[in-house]
């Protein structure tokens, strides 16, 4: 943590008694110095000034954190909503989920993270070394693990239907995880992190082809996750036993070989959020006069459609004429058309003119859907790019719109608490005739900004600009129109979620069944810039910490708890001008690959805390 420090520890009397002795000094005939004097009532207020000031400057302020951190690479701490892996079972025909699709256990909601296309595609063998199906002990619901050899091929697994040339296919492997590897955290690749290579396979009439992998959330078989493969030939059958897909080891070796659980198809991803405003854009066109619903709220939702407004070069919009605009308080002057583009306005300092007409009534818009795989489409005769706003009705309406007077530093007061700082952007009217502004998302503010820029305060409240930093709005009868705002349901760690049984409009889904394979997790709040460096501090405490030494214990704790390894200890002394730290892993590490990623993985963690003038050599116990 940083030091309390003083700049001035001067107090209110003392400034005063220091003043009234320099008038004394430089001013021997000023002797009237009662409290009736106009120069001594004056030097009181500066007094009492000077000494705020010093107070002030004696603070350290939010945004001094925020550009601490920055110096350090160290970005804002956002929340994060908790994630389950949910199966869908029983499946009679392909059918899509949009995104947004909304799942709950109890009163927590969920959403889909992205499309998914459910097939009626199934497993219909498990094959290990010896060849023989186990695809109906993997399908009992008791928990039946499959221990993998250290070999190179480790198994195989084949489908009812061929997956045809070109088009993906997506898997879940659910893996034994009781080993407590360490947890990759954010911002790893495939690349920067893997023991192994494999190499996925598919039969076809030449033999073995390789499948190209598209995704891989387990880390080559380390986590539980989906994996996506695409094919580039037909597939052929293997008799009785369907079309086979095998994996093998490319490259590497495991530390500690996987255990299966299972492995199924229709797996979804879904998120512990609630989103209440989404949108979705589209082009009118001579050509197409008709768009579709892609999202879950766009289909069940209420649509409010917004056009563009001609500008920058486009062609003007016919089906107002300018007195028309005139009549609806849109002066000439303001809205003229000046020719620049959005770098050109930024350059210049102006805000850019991107305004939204609301052509709802002059929209043909079908009714929200009633069951799964119906299609919702919205007509307009006309033509240009819309944005669609998408409100979940029930929630909406208890609020929006809102009235927004255009005031500097109005505070705009969001009745949850857990709002999605990056998922709110903003549309606020400007004048009459429904036309909209579009406004920024919603960020931290920049370390310049002051306390009245347009920003999200920790509460969850909007707060304008001041008239030099962030956007005042003008004044508005017709209020805001949220175009995407979400919340979330985050929390410290782990989150206790419980079972996701049933669909938030179980009227739409009436035959589909889920469950969900792991407890969710992964959730957490949002962190001020505060306890971000405060938490920096005390973990670094231990090694900076004045006359104190770096203590074998220290660098034990430190590789332990090396991203993505597991560590049963490790030993640390100094030999040769270095420290040499000695590794000793779950179990013995069969070949160099292996080695080496340990070595590389366990160096990199050290580096950040290695002390100046030091250096580090990193050994496996065992290595030969």
């Amino acid at each position: 943590m940083l030091k309390k420090i003083s700049l001035d520890k001067s107090s209110y009397e003392d400034i005063y008694e220091n003043a009234m002795r320099y008038i004394q000094e430089r001013a021997p005939w000023w002797t009237h110095r009662e409290a009736s004097d106009p120069g001594i009532t004056l030097l009181e207020m500066w007094s009492v000034l000077t000494d705020m000031q010093s107070f002030y400057m004696d603070q350290v302020q939010e945004s001094h954190y925020r550009k601490y951190l920055k110096l350090l690479g160290i970005g804002p701490q956002e929340g994060k909503c908790a994630s389950a892996w949910v199966s869908f079972e029983d499946i009679k025909e392909d059918i899509t989920l949009p995104r947004g699709t909304k799942l709950t256990a109890d009163k927590m909601v969920f959403e889909t993270e992205e499309e998914a296309v459910l097939t009626s595609n199934s497993l219909c063998g498990f094959f290990q070394k010896e060849n023989k199906n186990k695809m109906d002990v993997m399908s009992l619901r008791r928990k039946t693990s499959f221990s993998l050899d250290n070999g190179e091929l480790l198994f195989s697994f084949s489908l009812k239907k061929a997956v045809r040339a070109g088009e993906d296919l997506t898997f879940y492997v659910l893996l034994d995880e009781g080993g407590k590897r360490n947890p990759l955290g954010e911002g790893l690749s495939e690349q920067d992190f893997f023991l192994v290579r494999l190499a996925w396979e598919y039969r076809t009439a030449a033999g073995w082809k390789a499948a190209r992998v598209v995704r891989d959330e387990t880390r080559a078989l380390l986590f539980s996750g989906c994996i996506c493969l695409r094919t580039e030939e037909a597939m052929i059958s293997r008799g009785d036993s369907g079309y086979e897909i095998r994996c093998r080891v490319a490259e590497g070796s495991y530390d500690v070989m996987p255990v299966i659980y299972k492995i199924c198809l229709n797996v979804v991803r879904v998120l512990q959020k609630n989103t209440l405003c989404c949108y979705e854009t589209a082009e009118f066109s001579p050509a197409s006069h008709l768009v579709k619903m892609k999202s879950y709220l766009g289909k069940t939702g209420e649509l409010r459609v917004l056009r563009r407004r001609p500008g920058n070069g486009q062609q003007e919009d016919r089906s107002l004429g300018p007195e028309e605009w005139r009549d609806q308080g849109l002066g000439p002057e303001e809205w003229q058309d000046r020719g620049l583009g959005s770098e050109e306005w930024r350059d210049q300092g102006l805000p850019p003119r991107e305004l939204w007409q609301d052509i709802t009534d002059k929209c043909v818009i079908a009714p929200p859907v009633t069951a799964v795989g119906e299609e919702r489409g919205v007509y307009f005769s006309g033509e240009g790019a819309v944005k669609i706003v998408c409100t979940d009705s029930e929630a909406m309406s208890q609020y929006f719109p809102c009235h927004v007077s255009g005031v500097a530093a109005q505070r705009i007061e969001l009745p949850w608490g857990n709002v999605m700082r990056e998922s709110v952007e903003l549309m606020l009217a400007q004048g009459g005739g429904g036309l909209y502004g579009l406004f920024r998302r919603m960020k931290e503010p920049e370390e310049e900004c002051s306390e009245y820029a347009w920003h999200f305060r920790e509460d969850g409240v909007i707060v304008l600009g001041d008239g030099r930093h962030g956007d005042i709005p003008p004044a508005s009868e017709r209020g805001l129109l949220p175009v995407s705002l979400a919340l979330w349901e985050g929390g410290r760690g782990n989150v206790s979620i419980g079972r996701i049984k049933r669909w938030a409009k179980p009227e739409l889904f009436p035959d589909l069944k889920f469950t969900n394979l792991l407890t969710g997790g992964g959730g957490k709040d949002r962190r001020s810039a505060k306890e971000q460096f405060q938490e920096l501090a005390a973990r670094r405490e231990q090694l900076t910490a004045e006359n104190r030494m770096v203590t074998e214990e220290d660098i034990r704790r430190l590789v332990k708890k090396t991203p993505g390894l597991m560590i049963k200890n490790a030993q640390a002394e100094w030999k040769g001008g270095s420290i040499v730290v000695t590794v000793f892993p779950v179990k013995p590490l069969a070949g160099g690959a292996c080695v080496e990623v340990y070595k590389r993985c366990i160096r990199k963690q050290l580096e950040q805390y290695r002390l100046v003038g030091s250096r580090i050599r990193v050994e496996i116990a065992g290595e030969e």
